[in-house]
């Protein structure tokens, strides 16, 4: 039965490093993948990231759906939260996937702390969310001082197939602004096959679970 999956994605580039290869086997498997993108294009690069988001929704076969959020609205509080509530209501998803919210990127880190105010339970939001797993960003999610107080530390894994690690690549090599040494084709294939290793296959990516109601 094809599900609802709602990918939380605060910039272009996110959704491929966090789950490039698990909205892949959503796809496959017939689900409806919807990428929320937050942020709305201010500078070049964050145009260009926009742009980049077209030409990735359809390498992975997702539906782009964008917010537009001016960078002054991302601020914890009541507003945000609303945003988020109507988010979850319009897609109802069986599963979220959102940033990890100890990442040092403070967009990623207040997003995801909304995200679960708007699904705990009692909120505005009527639908109640099953499935709330966090990921992780190279270069954000491991670097930087946040990492010590809120270490991220896998409980969740997607097994992955080659093809869709070099899916992943693939679609990460448009957005030009956000290559870097921590998230080339080979640090991709790197961190996937260290979580591979850590689940006991190939490759993998590792999540950590915050809500899972097993039907």
């Amino acid at each position: 039965m094809s599900k609802s999956i709602l990918v939380i994605a605060p910039h272009g580039d996110d959704e491929v490093l966090g789950v490039g290869g698990s909205m892949q086997k959503h796809i496959a498997s017939g689900d409806t993948v919807t990428v929320a993108f937050i942020k709305k294009a201010v500078t070049e690069r964050e145009q260009s990231q926009i742009d980049s988001t077209i030409i990735s929704s359809k390498i992975f076969g997702f539906n782009a759906y964008y917010l537009n959020l001016p960078k002054s609205s991302i601020v914890e509080g009541y507003e945000l939260t609303e945003v988020f509530d109507d988010l979850i209501n319009k897609f109802m998803p069986e599963r979220i996937y959102c940033p990890w919210y100890g990442d040092m990127h403070q967009e990623h880190r207040i997003i995801s702390r909304t995200v679960g105010t708007a699904c705990r339970r009692g909120t505005v939001s009527k639908y109640f969310v099953n499935q709330i797993l966090f990921y992780e960003i190279p270069s954000s999610t491991d670097q930087g001082f946040y990492k010590f107080n809120y270490p991220f530390l896998p409980t969740f894994y997607i097994k992955l197939t080659k093809e869709m690690i070099d899916k992943k690549c693939k679609a990460m090599d448009i957005y030009e602004y956000e290559r870097a040494v921590l998230r080339d084709a080979q640090a991709i294939k790197d961190l996937a096959s260290k979580r591979g290793r850590e689940s006991n296959n190939d490759y993998a990516e590792a999540f950590v679970v915050a809500r899972f109601v097993h039907e």
